[in-house]
């Protein structure tokens, strides 16, 4: 009978993927990121108050603000920033932005989010703005 050398399974020195765990420490390590972010945005926002901030530099960091809150599953907080933005950039006729803040009505689910859409494909189909923004207003119908 030959002698054969039988190399035993270690199974303490192979690595099973653990992608559950793994979108668990990923999405920690985002919504930290995402939480860090919205600080500094928050400070930002209370610098540029404090200071008299141009208008349309307080409606850009609101609408960041709602961005990241929305991110962060926080609709209800995000809706009067984003809701802020947008009658700011309608005010001073900057359409493109206005749209935007419509998207980020929509996305955050609360009671007005539909009826935010509408306003945003107006503004989005009559004047020239983002085609890709345009799609992505429009995709929200489909």
């Amino acid at each position: 009978m030959p002698n054969s050398a039988v190399t035993p399974y270690d199974i303490l020195a192979t690595r099973i993927a653990d992608t559950a765990a793994d979108s668990v420490i990923n999405r920690s390590a985002e919504a930290a990121a995402l939480e860090s972010h919205l600080q500094a945005l928050t400070e930002r926002l209370g610098d540029l108050e404090r200071c008299g901030g141009a208008n349309s530099e307080l409606a850009e960091t609101r609408l960041q603000m709602a961005r990241t809150l929305v991110n962060l599953e926080r609709g209800a907080d995000a809706w009067p920033l984003g809701r802020a933005a947008f009658d700011r950039f309608l005010a001073d006729q900057e359409f493109e932005l206005a749209a935007d803040a419509c998207d980020v009505l929509f996305q955050a689910d609360q009671p007005g989010s539909v009826a935010a859409l509408g306003p945003g494909i107006w503004l989005a189909v009559t004047c020239h703005i983002d085609p890709e923004l345009t799609i992505e207003l429009l995709g929200h119908v489909i």
